[in-house]
């Protein structure tokens, strides 16, 4: 029989959990497991971790899980353990894994993690787990826990551990982990909103009585009212269970939350009601709360400030003296008449004024002149502007109080002041501020800026810990802090080497090294930690695979340089060998690199197969030699180097200069590139598995790409742009076309019947016209008519996009009267709304029913850009030409569009292509009719916009027929690009 396990489920929404600590008394610091934590966008809120831990005065940080820094809306302070969180819209439905590392004085660590999800209140859009808002233990016979949702259109897709999938309301589990509950996949784009759940496992599982009886919470605080920032110490340790034992701790105020048993948590002005819930082994809860009183902050009118307890620079002395209050003064070293001396903390001293009350104060210093060449300073405030005070100081006297003929201005809150050196031995024992008429003396109060020097905190940490020598890392003490200053020095040692600074970048030999960092302060304290790193031997290589394998389709025709002579290509346009795959990724440009999985082949290059490379194509015009960057994420030294050769030439060992651990980075080639006249070909080949290959640069200058670079030039298709004339529709009955030399073509179209305010209930052919129109790829879409409404009675029309709702286009986007000047161009939208389309790649109509008769129709554009166009807009086929061939498609460069609509007088022919069968099974027959003779590219794009197949024929006569083989192609949608001379044709067809 095995033994009885439980597994606790945490709840993300209802309820967060932790379990007791157990105070580690030889060691420390201990950390018990933080439970899921779940936040609102746009809403603030605290969350204190430090109760997780156990430990004499510890330090925190905080990073995500995988090492990378945590989003600039999640703040958190390492001092006390709490994260201030205010998570943006864009971050809803997010699902953050954060690591949180505690070390004591000693510089021993502990480290836990917990998830983070991103929530939002949308009352249209629900998703909600364990409904019954009670923690389950699972049953120590049967060991299974079910989980519940409530998703508010009851389509439920709960995933988990171990690739467990369920649609059911209240599935069974046994395994732990973490589970998502979200609405079913279909309708995800809809209702992003998830709900995390968390199983895990208890030791010691107690069997559950019949009659359980309920735990019993009970808080203790250290002090439950004071003044702002008021720190409260929780003790939860107390609450108790009578048949059984307590497992987790939630503590609730509003704006915030805490963990585990003795949280530490400051609160801001404010009441504040402290709910603490406790959990027993049967999953039974009981709570116990307490009111927090925080008043406001003092507001002080008076303070004494001792300059030695300020922060000195270096170029100031500090002496004892029995006259000076304290026993010490400070004097400058150095005298600068002529102007203020460099602006370096070096040259001043600085105060800082804490919770001052906003308004003017007297300043008095207690200064010892002896003569009228040791009586002077520049004062400052808060970093403005310096006053020379060099008058009005007593001289000849000792240590005088003298107040300086200029008033400070201070802020609410905390101020600073500084004192520069003006002359040399200009002796400064105290300062007074004042709102009031007091007048100091003797001595003076005591000062409020004299607290004990603490030492700073030195935190370690190493880029890359372990990996293949020689290995090159970068030691980072950025997260060392001092509580009551700055740190002045970071210094690294190791056996045979040193380092300083706080991100110095070292390149070790093989070995195990222990680095030690020591910090040091700006008044002498210091604090070291402590680090390790091994550079392992690299490891044996493996053998070239020597079979050669069939070359795949080659590419079709390669993209030609642009007009500013620099190429721009994506790795997943390119032919992209079987060894390698194509991953998506919102940080990749265009969404996707490619990248080899599990093959090294660091000593010499891999079998010249096409299978282990990746072969871009490009045409040049004239030879020349050029600059080649690759924007390359390289997340560690064992995978940052590429295989390179440019026309089957001798392989280039790319191995140095890529930027590591920073995502994808431009990156470039240390070597040139030479392309001969006319068609070239640059292969990359793998060398270290893991380096992610996005997007190539060439270029004949020195300028170094940023962000994601231009748009590529291999990528096909990547967006619609669509233009059509309105005469080129079918008209009916009651619409007539027109002529003016002011409208695109010079006709236009507009309807003569009575007025239709009413939306259009059935299909009326009379009042409609229709338009057949091809999106080139999928998403959204924009729809744009030029038209002609010259008053109030002649400015509307009803827009349908396929069976879609009808569209009142009557105003401008914002509510104001459609009016124009003319024909002009305006986005269709909804009563002012403004609207998109989300279309498929494929076929679509758009159907202008009449609303108010003498309103004129001149033109038709769909686009995925939102660019208004401008003047007639783009060109738009000829009418005799089908409207399904009315398609136009771009290298994703700008759609905004200029006059260069042409009136065409006279069409002697047109063009004709048509593709069968449609659907396509084997093959697609292809038939062209045109006049044009000649070599005819015929091109094939899947609807990623990716050429997929490429063949050239030889037209001789006007009826041109071939046939494509498409067997080979995965089953989908595609469109078949035509081209002849300057002019082309696209047709969509289906593979099935």
């Amino acid at each position: 029989m095995r033994l009885p396990k439980a597994f606790t489920l945490f709840l993300l929404i209802a309820g967060l959990f932790t379990a007791p600590l157990v105070a580690n008394s030889v060691e420390g610091p201990a950390a018990v497991p933080i439970p899921p934590q779940t936040v609102l966008t746009n809403t603030p809120h605290a969350l204190v971790v430090n109760g997780s831990f156990r430990g004499e005065q510890l330090t925190y940080f905080a990073t995500l899980s995988d090492g990378k820094p945590l989003p600039n809306w999640m703040n958190f302070d390492g001092r006390t353990g709490t994260f201030i969180i205010e998570a943006p819209t864009a971050a809803m439905g997010g699902l953050y894994q954060v690591k949180v590392t505690a070390t004591n004085a000693g510089g021993t660590k502990a480290a836990t993690t917990f998830y983070l999800m991103v929530d939002d209140n949308s009352p249209d859009c629900g998703v909600r787990a364990n409904t019954d808002r009670l923690g389950k233990i699972l049953d120590c016979v049967r060991d299974t826990v079910r989980l519940e949702g409530d998703v508010h259109n009851d389509a439920y897709y709960w995933t988990g551990p171990n690739g467990f999938v369920s649609h059911e309301q209240r599935p069974e589990v046994t395994t732990p982990g973490l589970y998502i509950l979200s609405t079913d996949e279909a309708e995800l784009a809809g209702c992003p909103r998830r709900a995390v759940v968390e199983v895990r496992e208890i030791e010691n599982c107690l069997l559950r009585s019949s009659k359980n009886q309920l735990p019993v919470g009970r808080i203790v605080a250290d002090q439950t009212s004071g003044e702002a920032l008021l720190t409260v110490n929780f003790d939860g340790s107390t609450s108790s269970d009578p048949d059984g034992r307590v497992e987790t701790y939630l503590w609730k105020w509003d704006g915030g939350s805490a963990t585990g048993a003795y949280p530490s948590v400051t609160f801001a002005e404010g009441k504040y009601e402290v709910v603490l819930t406790v959990m027993d082994n049967t999953g039974a809860k009981s709570t116990d709360r307490i009111n927090i009183d925080v008043a406001p902050a003092p507001i002080y009118a008076t303070y004494y400030l001792e300059a030695e307890c300020a922060v000195v620079g270096s170029n100031w002395t500090i002496m004892n003296s029995s006259s000076a209050a304290g026993g010490a003064y400070v004097s400058p070293r150095l005298t600068s008449t002529g102007a203020v001396p460099a602006d370096s903390p070096a040259n001043y001293l600085s105060f800082t004024v804490r919770e001052a009350k906003e308004g003017n104060f007297n300043l008095f210093a207690r200064i010892d002149s002896r003569d009228y060449f040791t009586d002077s300073y520049y004062v400052r405030v808060n970093g403005g502007n310096w006053y020379t005070w060099n008058n009005g100081i007593q001289v000849g006297r000792g240590f005088q109080w003298n107040r300086m003929r200029q008033q400070v201005s201070l802020r609410a809150g905390n101020n600073t002041i500084d004192i520069a050196y003006r002359e040399s031995d200009t002796r400064l024992d105290k300062l007074f501020l004042t709102a009031t008429s007091e007048q100091p003396s003797g001595f003076g109060g005591a000062a409020s800026n004299c607290v004990a020097n603490e030492a700073p905190i030195a935190r370690a940490f190493v880029s890359m810990p372990y990996g293949d020598a020689p290995l090159a890392v970068t030691l980072d003490g950025s997260a060392s802090f001092d509580p009551d200053g700055y740190i002045v020095n970071y210094d690294w040692k190791w056996n045979g080497g040193t380092a300083s600074g706080d991100l110095p970048r070292v390149t070790f030999p093989a070995g195990t090294y222990e680095i030690t960092l020591t910090v040091t302060d700006n008044q002498g304290a210091k604090h070291s930690d402590r680090v390790a790193v091994t550079a392992e031997a690299p490891m044996p290589e493996p053998m070239p695979e020597p079979t050669p394998e069939p070359e795949p389709t080659p590419e079709p025709t390669p993209p030609t340089v642009d007009t500013d002579g620099t190429f721009w290509l994506e790795a997943e346009c390119a032919i992209v060998g079987q060894k390698w795959i194509t991953e998506t990724s919102s940080d990749a440009s265009n969404g996707e690199y490619v990248v080899v999985p599990n093959r090294r082949s660091k000593n010499d290059t891999p079998g010249n197969v096409s299978d282990n490379h990746v072969r871009f194509n490009l045409t040049t015009t004239g030879a020349a030699s050029f600059k080649l960057f690759a924007r390359t994420n390289a997340p560690t030294n064992l995978d940052d180097s590429y295989w390179v050769r440019v026309n089957d030439g001798q392989w280039y060992k790319w191995n140095s200069g890529m930027q590591q651990g920073a995502g994808f980075q431009w990156n470039k080639m240390p070597v040139s590139v030479d392309l001969r006249d006319g068609a070239n070909t640059i292969d990359f080949s793998y060398r270290e598995d893991g380096t992610q290959l996005d997007k190539l640069f060439l270029t004949t200058t020195d300028d170094r790409p940023l962000g994601n670079g231009h748009d590529a030039n291999n990528c096909g298709i990547t967006q619609t742009a669509l233009a059509l004339e309105a005469e080129c529709a079918s008209l009916d009955s009651g619409w007539m076309k027109k002529t003016s030399s002011d409208a695109s073509g010079t006709s236009y179209v507009v309807f003569s019947g009575d007025r239709n305010i009413s939306e259009p209930t059935s299909t009326n052919p009379a009042q409609e016209i229709t338009f057949d129109v091809n999106a080139a790829v999928s998403g959204t879409h924009h729809l744009f008519l030029r038209l002609d409404a010259p008053d109030p009675s002649r400015n509307s029309i009803w827009v349908k996009v396929d069976n879609g709702s009808w569209i009142k286009f009557w105003e401008e986007i914002g509510g104001a009267q459609l009016l124009t000047k003319g024909f002009e161009w305006r986005k269709v939208n909804h009563d002012g709304t403004d609207l998109s389309f989300e279309l498929s790649a494929g076929h679509h109509t758009v159907t202008i029913a009449n609303r108010e008769p003498g309103t004129k129709i001149d033109k038709l554009f769909l686009a995925t850009a939102s660019d208004l166009p401008t003047g007639n807009g783009p060109v738009a086929e000829p009418c005799s030409k089908s409207a399904s061939t009315f398609m136009f498609a771009t290298n994703n460069t700008s759609t905004t569009t200029t006059e260069v609509e042409e009136t065409q007088t006279e069409i002697v022919e047109v063009a004709q292509l048509d593709v069968f069968p449609n659907p396509a099974v084997d093959h697609l027959n292809l038939q062209l009719t045109s006049s044009y003779t000649g070599r005819v590219d015929v091109i094939v794009y899947d609807m990623h916009g990716r050429r997929v197949q490429q063949q050239q024929i030889d037209k001789v006569a006007n009826l041109t027929s071939t046939e494509l083989r498409v067997s080979d192609l995965p089953t989908g949608m595609y469109q078949v690009r035509v081209i002849e001379g300057d002019s082309q044709m696209t047709k969509p067809f289906v593979r099935r």
